[in-house]
């Protein structure tokens, strides 16, 4: 059996949370510390509290060097909470390698620095992985034909209402789940370092301005279908990044245009839908799926309640997209007065809940499918 390496998470925030609410998917490292700056109130308190999703049983340090000293390897992640990479990021990752620590990282680094970190640790005998897409050169090739291959493979949808609709967590609950349940799953994630995870990221030529739009429907496919033949999976689950629809004019979630592109490319077979935290009439959710059926040819079949609300007001005030957090717990009491609905509101930060959502997709797909055979 090989050696578990210890592994550091600098610098921590939200967006490093499931990479610790879900160590199953941590292959071959153990978590040793998390590490972020003093100002950004995280420092001695649960690494729970980035997420509000429940304690996590590990505090967060922000004596980077200490911890460097007793770890194996030390993991740069990208984060919420954006740093200066020539003052913060670059004089940590080189003393990373002074000291001889293998790197993983998932933050932009530039061609030329990143293929000088990775040659220097060769030559230490240690490694450097990155897990950054966004800094993939593009590779594509024509397409000379607009033709959409037909999935046979049940899919599935992770979409959210904006960016910050815990998406990825579902993604990783939901696939731990699955996994615990014996099926092979064949999965394309919303962040671009989910080979990280095991799974495959949106390819590259999504975000790319030279590529027509229509060409990206057509390449997504084939995407798919290429995933379809060489993994030969049960179910495929596709995180789609971004939101669905603008806010408003000023806060516009990039129209909700990557969402378009990929439903138009594969027909989900079932789908979850996170929305932000709201005070909710009924109604809404009624006038919301309706909306999304036919605009995205997406039926919703359940939701997630984030713990994540808007704040409409500072937001407006300072041009920035930005919002609250509210405690797990509370979505609980939340989500019970919509008891009255057809399609069921779950909280993923509840793993009663987790399991519910998966349990009831399985069973939306053998619903659908004894429908489709009738």
């Amino acid at each position: 059996m090989s050696k578990q390496e210890k592994l550091i998470i600098y610098p921590y925030d939200i967006q490093s949370t499931p990479i610790v609410r879900h160590p199953v998917f941590n292959h071959g490292y153990d978590i040793l510390g998390l590490i972020s700056p003093n100002g950004w109130g995280l420092c001695g308190k649960d690494a729970g509290i980035a997420d509000y999703g429940g304690q996590l049983g590990i505090n967060v340090s922000n004596d980077f060097n200490h911890l460097l000293d007793g770890c194996d390897t030390v993991l740069f992640s990208e984060s919420h909470l954006k740093l200066d990479f020539d003052q913060m990021i670059k004089p940590k990752i080189d003393k990373a390698i002074e000291k001889r620590k293998n790197i993983l990282c998932t933050i932009f680094i530039p061609d030329e620095l990143l293929n000088y970190y990775i040659e220097k640790c060769k030559l230490s005998d240690t490694y450097f992985k990155y897990y950054n897409n966004s800094g993939r050169k593009i590779i594509s090739k024509e397409i000379d034909i607009e033709y959409i291959h037909p999935i046979n493979t049940p899919v599935a949808f992770v979409i959210g209402m904006g960016e910050r609709c815990q998406k990825f967590e579902i993604q990783l609950a939901l696939r731990e789940r699955l996994l615990k349940m014996d099926y092979k799953i064949s999965q394309v994630g919303s962040r671009d370092y989910c080979e990280m995870f095991g799974f495959h990221s949106i390819p590259s030529f999504m975000f790319a301005h030279t590529i027509p739009d229509y060409h990206k429907v057509v390449m997504f496919n084939h995407f798919i279908k290429d995933i379809e033949l060489k993994e030969q999976p049960d179910l495929i689950l596709i995180g789609i990044p971004g939101g669905l629809f603008p806010f408003n004019d000023e806060f516009t979630n990039k129209f909700g245009i990557m969402a378009y592109e990929i439903s138009r490319a594969v027909k989900p077979d079932v789908s979850i839908l996170s929305i932000l935290y709201e005070d909710y009439k009924v109604d809404y959710f009624t006038e919301l799926s309706k909306v999304i059926k036919y605009r995205f040819g997406i039926e919703v079949d359940c939701y997630n309640l984030a713990n994540v609300k808007f704040d409409w007001d500072i937001s407006s005030q300072n041009g920035m997209m930005t919002y609250n957090m509210i405690d797990a717990e509370v979505i609980d009491s939340v989500k019970s007065q919509f008891g009255s609905l057809s399609s069921p509101i779950f909280n993923i930060f509840n793993h009663q809940d987790t399991g519910k959502a998966a349990d009831y997709l399985l069973e939306k797909l053998i619903e659908y499918a004894d429908i489709q055979t009738i």
